[in-house]
């Protein structure tokens, strides 16, 4: 019991201490056109630099999934399937080009020159 309670405890310390350590809050409207609806999207972000040093990146595709985002192929491709593994795949060569080698022209694609790359729909946010 007292194992329990104190389990019980430390639970309840950390939920409460989460909201302190959130940061900013992406809300967004995805809209799923294979369904025909509208879903909310919420992205909690670091706060701030004082968690993870550098510029940060979020990409949200127009009707992707993290099934699709990650190279997979479905049984049944839809069309955006193409689009969506091509820029993820061109936006992370960029991003470990910048990170990792300091090539300029991938930093220059990543802070302004994605846009032709997005399709309508897609949004791209640095922060």
């Amino acid at each position: 019991m007292r194992v329990m309670l104190r389990s019980l405890f430390l639970f309840l310390s950390l939920l409460l201490a989460v909201p302190a350590l959130a940061g900013p809050v992406c809300d967004a409207v995805w809209r799923d056109t294979a369904r025909g609806r509208d879903l909310p999207l919420r992205i909690r972000l670091p706060d701030g630099d004082s968690r993870v040093p550098g510029r940060k990146y979020l990409i949200v595709f127009q009707d992707g999934d993290h099934m699709v985002f990650a190279g997979n192929r479905r049984r049944a491709p839809t069309a955006p399937d193409s689009h969506i593994q091509t820029v993820a795949a061109r936006l992370t060569s960029a991003f470990r080009g910048m990170a990792l080698l300091g090539d300029t022209a991938d930093a220059a694609l990543l802070s302004s020159g994605i846009t032709p790359l997005l399709a309508n729909g897609d949004r791209f946010e640095t922060k």
